[in-house]
């Protein structure tokens, strides 16, 4: 029985076997927000992050707000699936037959918590983000006009 040998293949042999993988434009534009972050983080610091996460903990609190008035109905029901689910994939008894009850529904928080994350991670992550560009020079200057930070810190006007 006749065996090639295996040999790895460097990145440019692979690169002319497969021209497409990976796509070259793909590292430069990670390099551009990357460049673009960077800079950033040089101009504000901590006054960007602050102002980040401060936006970050309104918009969480605010979807879960949404979710637990308008959608806590469909929530129940997604948790009593999924526990139906996972239930009986570990062999449990499953539980009883989902029917809404005659009172307000009321998912735990957890699931509500867990569906308002996913959406703040993904669905609201560039509202975020550009509120986050577009507040932060005005907060970094009034910060430093209350002598808050340092001036040299901010970038200079033109």
């Amino acid at each position: 029985m006749n065996i090639l040998p295996l040999r790895r293949l460097t990145f440019t042999q692979y690169n002319h076997i497969y021209p497409s993988f990976p796509p070259r434009r793909y590292f430069a534009s990670t390099q551009q927000k990357n460049g673009k972050l960077k800079t950033f983080m040089r101009k504000y610091g901590y006054v960007g992050v602050g102002v980040y996460l401060g936006f970050s903990v309104i918009d969480l609190g605010l979807t879960m707000a949404a979710i637990r008035i308008k959608g806590a109905d469909k929530v129940e029901q997604l948790e009593h699936w999924v526990v139906t689910k996972v239930k009986t994939s570990l062999g449990m008894e499953p539980p009883p037959v989902f029917t809404p009850s005659i009172q307000q529904p009321r998912p735990s928080w957890t699931s509500i918590f867990v569906l308002a994350y996913g959406i703040h991670k993904t669905v609201l992550l560039p509202v975020r983000l550009s509120l986050t560009a577009a507040v932060t020079p005005a907060v970094a200057k009034k910060l430093a006009s209350l002598g808050w930070i340092r001036r040299q810190s901010l970038p200079k006007s033109r």
